[in-house]
């Protein structure tokens, strides 16, 4: 059995041709982009912003909330991940004067809008207490807002 021994200048030899083999397929008289190289500084921004200690812990427990279930299996916060429909609902937006909704409070979380722990809560109580009061006592909806309510 004969051995083949690779010393590091081989090596680096059969690396390089790898790498212009594979570059070979890109075009690079093409500009870059710059609304890429933008987009990518954006969300890595976004991604800063996101994982301070604080957007850490409203990240969990926002995703706590939005998979929290009864005995059942029923997700509670399944009406509360969007606003209502407008057209189902035409009245709602006259009954609730400041309407939010979990999709709204996650993105609150991803631009760093939230500066404290309390704000986040105002907003929570305020989406269980616009359920509260736009639903009936005992509906679904109510008892739902309630359940987050209390959890939150």
């Amino acid at each position: 059995m004969t051995r083949l021994r690779i010393t590091r200048s081989k090596r680096t030899k059969m690396d390089l041709d790898t790498i212009t083999q594979s570059t070979q397929a890109v075009d690079i008289t093409r500009a870059p982009n710059v609304q890429t190289r933008r987009a990518s500084a954006q969300a890595s921004a976004s991604c800063q912003e996101e994982s301070s200690p604080l957007a850490t812990k409203l990240n969990l427990i926002w995703k706590t909330i939005k998979e929290l279930k009864d005995n059942k299996g029923r997700t509670y916060s399944e009406l509360f991940i969007n606003l209502p429909d407008k057209e189902l609902y035409p009245d709602y937006f006259g009954v609730i004067k400041n309407p939010i909704a979990l999709n709204i409070i996650k993105q609150k979380i991803v631009d760093g809008k939230y500066l404290k722990e309390e704000d986040f809560e105002k907003d929570l109580d305020l989406m269980c207490s616009n359920a509260k009061v736009y639903n009936i006592e005992g509906s679904q909806v109510h008892n739902d807002a309630i359940t987050i309510q209390k959890f939150a």
